[in-house]
């Protein structure tokens, strides 16, 4: 009887294996039009200051990988402090809507944009311009390590002080200059995010950006020590990093920047799985966006350029 009943259990499982094989036709119904929004702007800042612009696209099945064109005939209009300051008008060259006239983002100011486009429901959203948090102290060691795959790597060490009695986020990003590098970390506060993903998780992409708040350090000098992986070459057996620019930004961003940026990145590893684990569950990205979807956000930014050597290794 024992023997049966493993016989129809293997039986079972042989024909469950079949049915997995079946491939299953499901009608996903389409989205409700609705616009997805990009601005983030921040004050003056040199040596690569951004004057105030917005980017909108329409809204795409969840499952749909292609990528669309902007949207370059809606009507945005953007306001300070409630006064309405200019319509923006969509910009080949920049890929966005702007002002003739460069604007900048002031500290304390409430900006917000009215979008209308046809087609699609109205959106709108506002935001304050957090205060910038300064670098206290900035290194690179251009040789930090070797991997196991025989790339090497190098450490940065950022120390600044954090305001105190205030809820404060912070993001850092590292570029050469504008195209951002992976960065990878061992303190706490960012690996303990969700966002962070685990050493576990091999298939999943390491950030290129460090998000996290002062929850646990309020008021407090703090230092961050995180990793890239700097351009590097190999010849006749030789292998070195190139000499190469960096520009590293300590960005003070708002509640809504930290949680958008999160759960995009949460969203992005969830859909990419991993090779032990599968697909994760599905995140939904925040949006500070009345009525659509996306980012409007100011932030403010100190940075710093510096130059790395060539050194062989």
């Amino acid at each position: 009887m024992i023997r049966n009943v493993k016989y129809i259990l293997a039986f079972g499982f042989v024909l469950g294996l079949i049915a997995c094989e079946t491939k299953l036709e499901i009608e996903m119904p389409e989205p409700e039009p609705k616009l997805v929004m990009n601005s983030l702007f921040t004050p003056f800042v040199p040596p690569y200051p951004k004057s105030i612009n917005v980017q909108l696209w329409g809204n795409a099945p969840i499952l749909d990988t292609t990528v669309y064109d902007q949207i370059k005939d809606a009507e945005i209009l953007w306001f300070e402090n409630g006064i309405f300051i200019d319509t923006l008008k969509y910009e080949d060259k920049s890929k966005s809507y702007a002002s003739p006239i460069l604007i900048f983002a002031e500290v304390g100011k409430e900006y917000s944009v009215v979008v209308s486009k046809e087609g699609y429901p109205p959106i709108s959203a506002s935001c304050i311009v957090p205060q910038k948090v300064n670098i206290d102290s900035l290194s690179i060691i251009a040789l930090a390590g070797i991997d196991d795959e025989n790339s090497a790597y190098s450490s940065v060490t950022l120390i600044f002080h954090d305001p105190k009695n205030e809820e404060n986020y912070y993001d850092i990003i590292l570029s050469d200059p504008g195209k951002p590098y992976q960065l990878w970390t061992s303190e706490q506060i960012i690996t303990q995010e969700a966002y962070y993903p685990s050493d576990l998780a091999l298939e999943q992409e390491k950030p290129k950006r460090l998000l996290f708040n002062d929850s646990t350090f309020d008021g407090e000098e703090k230092t961050i020590v995180f990793y890239y992986e700097p351009p590097q070459q190999e010849d006749y057996n030789v292998r070195w990093i190139s000499t190469h620019i960096v520009y590293i930004e300590l960005r003070s961003v708002t509640k809504d920047y930290y949680t958008y940026f999160t759960s995009v990145i949460q969203n992005q590893n969830s859909r990419k799985g991993d090779l032990f684990y599968g697909l994760g569950e599905p995140v939904n990205a925040c949006t500070n966006v009345e009525n659509g979807y996306g980012i409007f956000s100011g932030y403010h930014v100190d940075g710093q350029s510096i130059n790395i050597d060539s050194v062989i290794f």
